[in-house]
C-alpha cells in the first residue's frame, strides 16, 4: 500500500512512571533486579547511550571499593543480558572501560517527549502530555545515595521542560480562547505540578467568564487544598481574588463592564498582533505561519510589559496603543518573515525586524529569534511610552519613569523614584511592580551610600515588600528577582537561589531576568547557568544599559573569568557605584595589570568618600570594612580572596597596611 509506514519494532522502554521495557509484541523485559533496572535507566538517558565503567560504579556501588563494585557491575550485566534475551546482542555494547545501549535500538518515552516539546507548537506539547505517565523512574527505591542524587537532577530537569513548554502553550490557549486545550494542558500541568498557580489561574478563570461561578470556586477549594497540602500556605493573592469575583459575580460583572478590560490591559500599553496572509506555496506556508503565529503570541503574552490583543476576525478594529505586522513568505524553498511595530494614534513606525531561515522549518535558531524579536518590541515600546508619558500619571507610566531612574543608583535618583513608586502603588493596588520597586531600592540603599550601615531591620523590610509583590503578581518573573536579592541580604542563599531560577523558568527571554540571575548565581557558584544567562541576555538586549555591564563585570570576577569581567568593565560609560570598581581592580590584579589595579582601586576610595555618609569619618580602612559587610559572595574563600586583594591594593595606594576583619554575611 502506497504511503503506508513499517511498524516499529523496536522495543519501547518506559521511564516515565514506573520503569517497564516491552517489545514489540507485549512480552515483559523488564529486569527484576534494582540496580539493572538503574543501569538501564541510566544509560538510555546518557546524549550517546554510553558511560564510564568507572562513572557507573561510583553511581550504583559508591560504598564498594574499586575491584568490588566491578565485580558487582559485571554481574549486573550478565543479570541484564539474560533478561534482555536475543536482544541483548543489538541493545547492549561493552569495552573494557564503558559500557552502552543502541538508542536507535530502543525506544525511549522520555526521549519522545523531549523531541515532542522541541517541535513547539501546542499539538505537539499536548501529544507529549499524552506520553507523561508519572515523575521519572516513579516508585523506584534508590540502590545508592550518589544515583539518587543524579536522579533529583533528572527528575527536576525533565519536569521542568515539561512545565515550561506546557505554560507557553497553555498561554497560547489563553490568548486564543481555546478550550480543549486549555484544560488539558492545565490539568496535565496540576498533575505534574499541583500548585501551578497558572494552571489553577487559567481554570478558575475560564470558569468566571463563562459565568459559571459555582465551578470556579470548586476550582478554587482543589486549588486551596493543593497549596495547603504541599506548601503549607494559602493560595497566592491573585487566586484568592479569583475566589472572590466568583463569590460576588455580580459585582464582578459590573466592574468589568465599567472598565470594559482586565485591570492587566489598563495599567500595561497595549498591542494589537496582525498577521498578513502569508506569501508562498499553501503546502509550505500554511503550517509554518500558523506555529510562527502561534509561538508569537506565545513569547508577547509572556511579557509583563505589554498587554497583548489579538482580533477574532480580520477586520476587527482593536482599541491598542500600538500594531506589530507580521508578514511571511517562502522564496525558493527559504522561509522568511518581518515585523514592523508602529504606534497606532499617528502611525509612526517605531521597530522593523527581519528572520530569515534558509531550511522550510522552524527550529532552535529561529525560536531564539523570535525572542530577541519580542524583546526588541517590548524595548521600543517602553522607550516610546517614556517619551509619552512624561504627563501622565498613571500608574505604568509612574512605574516605567521611576525604572529609569534607579539604573543611575544615585542617591538622588532614588529617593524620586521612591516617590514616584509609592504614587503608582496607591494608583492601583493590583500592580505588582511598585511594590517590587520599592523592595529593590531599599536592597540597594547600602551600596549606593557608602558608609550608611544596613540593618537587618530594612533588609527584613525590603523582604516583606518583595513577598508582597511575589504574593500580588505570582507570573511576574522581576518580582522573583527581586525576592531572589531579598533572600541573599536576609542570609537565606538557598531560598534566593531558587528564587532566580523561579525567574528564568518564568521569563526566559527578559535580558533584565537574565543578567539579574546571572549575577546572582554567580554569587552561588553556579558558574555554568551564570555565564549562560549573562550571554544571553546580552544577545537580547537591543542597548543594554551601564547596569547589566556592572552586573556582568561582578558575576564574571566572582567565577574567575577575568577577562570577561574586564570587557564589561571597560563598557561601562561611567561607575555610580563603588562596589563595581572594586570588582573591577580585583580583576585587573588577577590579570597581572598592576598599575591599572592600582588605579582603579584608587577610584574606589574617590568614589566612597564622594558619597560617604556613615557615622563614623571617612578612611580606606572604614571604606573595606563597608565593602566587606555588602558583597554577598556566598563563597567563603572566594570572599577572603576578593577582600585580600583589595586590602592588598588599599595598602599599596596608601601606604598603610589594612586589616581584614570578615564580616560574616
Amino acid at each position: 500500500m502506497v504511503g503506508a509506514t513499517e511498524p516499529d519494532t523496536r522495543p519501547y522502554l518506559k521511564l516515565l512512571g514506573r520503569v517497564a521495557l516491552h517489545d514489540c509484541d507485549g512480552r515483559d523485559l523488564t529486569p527484576k533486579s534494582r540496580r539493572s533496572v538503574c543501569l538501564l535507566a541510566f544509560l538510555a538517558l546518557q546524549r550517546d547511550g554510553q558511560a564510564t565503567r568507572e562513572k557507573i560504579c561510583g553511581l550504583l556501588w559508591s560504598g564498594r571499593g574499586d575491584e568490588q563494585a566491578r565485580d558487582s557491575l559485571r554481574q549486573t550485566l550478565a543479570d541484564l543480558r539474560r533478561t534482555l534475551g536475543a536482544r541483548a546482542k543489538q541493545l547492549l555494547r561493552a569495552t573494557r572501560d564503558t559500557i552502552g545501549i543502541e538508542l536507535g535500538e530502543l525506544r525511549v518515552d522520555v526521549r519522545i517527549v523531549e523531541q515532542m516539546l522541541a517541535q513547539g507548537n501546542p499539538e505537539a506539547i499536548l501529544f507529549a502530555a499524552d506520553h507523561w505517565d508519572g515523575g521519572l523512574l516513579e516508585g523506584l527505591l534508590s540502590p545508592d545515595p550518589e544515583f539518587d542524587a543524579w536522579l533529583s537532577i533528572e527528575r527536576t530537569y525533565i519536569t521542568e521542560i515539561f512545565v515550561r513548554s506546557a505554560d507557553v502553550a497553555l498561554a497560547v490557549a489563553v490568548r486564543t480562547g481555546c478550550e480543549p486545550d486549555l484544560h488539558k494542558l492545565a490539568e496535565y500541568l496540576i498533575r505534574i505540578e499541583p500548585t501551578n498557580e497558572a494552571a489553577h489561574s487559567a481554570l478558575i478563570g475560564w470558569a468566571l467568564d463563562k459565568g459559571n461561578a459555582s465551578a470556579a470556586l470548586r476550582r478554587y477549594e482543589a486549588c486551596r487544598e493543593a497549596f495547603r497540602r504541599d506548601l503549607d500556605s494559602e493560595p497566592p493573592l491573585a487566586l484568592r481574588r479569583l475566589a472572590e469575583a466568583a463569590q460576588n459575580p455580580q459585582r464582578e460583572a459590573l466592574s468589568r463592564q465599567a472598565s470594559g478590560r482586565s485591570l492587566t490591559c489598563r495599567r500595561l500599553p497595549s498591542v494589537a498582533l496582525i498577521a498578513r496572509p502569508p506569501v508562498g506555496p499553501p503546502e509550505f506556508t500554511n503550517g509554518l505561519a500558523g506555529f510562527l503565529f502561534e509561538e508569537l503570541v506565545g513569547a508577547l503574552g509572556r511579557s509583563h510589559s505589554l498587554a497583548l490583543l489579538l482580533p477574532t476576525h480580520p477586520d476587527e478594529r482593536l482599541d491598542a496603543t500600538y500594531t506589530l505586522t507580521m508578514n511571511m513568505w517562502v522564496d525558493e524553498r527559504r522561509l522568511q518573515a518581518s515585523f514592523r511595530l508602529s504606534r497606532n494614534i499617528d502611525r509612526t513606525h517605531l521597530l522593523s525586524e527581519r528572520m530569515d531561515n534558509e531550511n522550510l522549518g522552524i527550529v532552535a535558531e529561529s525560536l531564539a529569534d523570535l525572542d530577541r524579536i519580542v524583546s526588541h518590541v517590548e524595548y521600543a515600546i517602553a522607550t516610546d511610552h517614556r517619551q509619552a508619558a512624561k504627563e501622565l500619571e498613571d500608574a505604568y507610566s509612574l512605574w516605567l519613569n521611576a525604572d529609569q531612574l534607579t539604573e543611575s543608583f544615585r542617591p538622588a535618583d532614588l529617593a524620586s523614584a521612591v516617590s514616584m513608586l509609592h504614587r503608582a502603588a496607591a494608583l492601583d493596588s493590583g500592580f505588582s511592580r511598585p511594590i517590587a520597586g520599592l523592595a529593590s531600592i531599599q536592597l540597594s540603599y547600602p551600596m549606593a551610600n557608602p558608609g550608611n550601615e544596613a540593618t537587618p531591620q530594612s533588609f527584613s523590610e525590603a523582604l516583606a515588600l518583595a513577598k508582597n509583590a511575589v504574593a500580588i503578581d505570582p507570573w511576574d518573573a522581576r518580582n522573583h528577582g527581586v525576592l531572589g536579592w531579598a533572600y541573599y541580604r536576609t542570609g537565606l542563599y538557598t531560598q534566593g537561589e531558587r528564587e532566580f531560577r523561579r525567574a528564568v523558568e518564568l521569563d526566559p527571554c527578559d535580558p533584565l531576568v537574565l543578567i539579574a540571575a546571572s549575577e546572582g548565581l554567580a554569587y552561588s557558584g553556579d558558574a555554568n547557568a551564570a555565564v549562560k544567562y549573562a550571554e544571553r541576555a546580552f544577545l537580547l538586549h537591543p542597548a543594554a544599559p551601564d547596569f547589566f555591564h556592572c552586573f556582568g563585570l561582578q558575576a564574571f570576577a566572582i567565577l574567575g573569568a577575568y577577562e570577561r569581567a574586564l570587557f564589561h568593565g571597560s563598557a561601562l560609560r561611567s561607575f555610580g557605584l563603588a562596589e563595581p570598581l572594586a570588582w573591577n581592580a580585583f580583576a585587573l590584579a588577577k590579570s597581572a595589570r598592576h598599575d591599572e589595579a592600582r588605579a582603579s582601586t584608587v577610584a574606589f576610595l574617590q568614589v566612597v568618600e564622594n558619597h560617604w555618609g556613615g557615622a563614623c569619618n571617612f578612611s580606606p580602612a572604614a571604606a573595606l570594612k563597608w565593602l566587606d559587610q555588602i558583597i554577598l559572595v556566598a563563597d567563603r574563600h572566594r570572599r577572603e580572596e576578593f577582600l585580600a586583594c583589595i586590602a592588598t591594593l588599599l595598602t599599596e595606594v596608601t601606604g598603610s597596611p589594612m586589616p581584614i576583619t570578615t564580616y560574616t554575611p
